[in-house]
């Protein structure tokens, strides 16, 4: 799987990008200039477990 970039709706000049291009947790994200880094690159990974969402439905 190829990855992608998650672009701002209001102003697409703005994407997701990772601060330091840090991988532990906590590193912090923020809204950038768009220029393509790998730093602005993300895997989209498909949620296996949507336990809390059936919970939310049978509470419904």
């Amino acid at each position: 799987m190829n990855p992608g970039f998650i672009l701002s709706l209001p102003d697409n000049s703005l994407c997701i990008d990772n601060k330091t291009r840090g991988t532990s947790d906590g590193n912090s994200v923020w809204l950038f200039k768009f220029n393509g880094s790998p730093a602005q690159q993300w895997n989209f990974v498909p949620l296996m477990n949507l336990r809390a969402m059936e919970v939310a439905e049978d509470a419904a």
